[in-house]
């Protein structure tokens, strides 16, 4: 009896010592899939610049809605802005200034 219960506790603890913690994931920067040093970092649409809202919201964007926003860290720091229109979906590259890259 006494061998049964120490085999039994000596499994319990054996597959307590393999589980393994988890790891929570930094969401607050993604990076690129390694085609060059780029450093993209998730930004809300309300935080963007005051420029780069005005260039979002000129005439030639009407009926397109902002989707989401990332800031690229590179050589040549911009805003990626994601926008829609129905099923179409356009991509702007804008620098920090409100122009278009």
């Amino acid at each position: 009896m006494k061998t049964l219960i120490f085999t039994a506790f000596t499994l319990i603890f054996a597959g307590i010592s393999q589980v393994q913690a988890f790891v929570p994931v930094d969401t607050t920067r993604v990076y690129s899939n390694g085609e060059d040093d780029k450093l993209r970092t998730p930004v809300k649409l309300e935080d963007l610049t005051t420029e780069v809202k005005r260039t979002l919201y000129n005439a030639s964007y009407y009926g397109w809605n902002a989707v989401s926003a990332v800031w690229v860290s590179s050589e040549l720091s911009h805003y990626e802005v994601e926008l829609t229109n129905g099923e179409e979906i356009l991509t702007l590259k804008i620098d920090q200034d409100g122009n278009k890259m």
